[in-house]
């Protein structure tokens, strides 16, 4: 397939690292900077982002997260590999129920991996818990 999707960022790259640098950078999404992971802490050592609309959001994600990768159709999902034998998986159903990306990134031998889920979340519900 190849070829990476759009999703806004500028210049297309097929370094993984080089994506969530712009991404974070963009303060579309919560990033910790020491932990080097988008969202917050969740269970099971996942991350999650809440949002009013998992799907739209995590296809979103993905799509900014990807640019400049190969994509194929794997399983139930997408996958997008880099170079360096990283990659990003999404799957708009996970086991635990909604959308979730897996990220690999590999730089040099060490590297991070790990799942963010979106959860829905009511923003009537968050507006009046302010």
């Amino acid at each position: 397939m190849g070829g990476g999707a759009g999703g806004g960022l500028v210049g297309a790259s097929v370094n993984l690292a080089e994506n969530i640098e712009s991404l974070a950078q963009s303060g579309d999404y919560k990033y910790d900077s020491e932990s080097k992971k988008f969202g917050e802490p969740g269970l099971g050592g996942a991350q999650v982002i809440k949002t009013p609309d998992p799907e739209a959001t995590a296809t979103e994600f993905f799509d900014k997260l990807t640019v400049g990768a190969d994509l194929d159709s794997v399983g139930e999902g997408t996958l997008a590999t880099f170079q360096g034998e990283s990659f990003a998986y999404l799957r708009l159903q996970s086991k635990s129920g909604g959308p979730a990306v897996n990220i690999n990134l590999n730089v040099g031998g060490k590297g991070t991996d790990y799942k963010i889920h979106f959860i829905k979340i009511d923003t009537s519900i968050e507006s009046s818990s302010k």
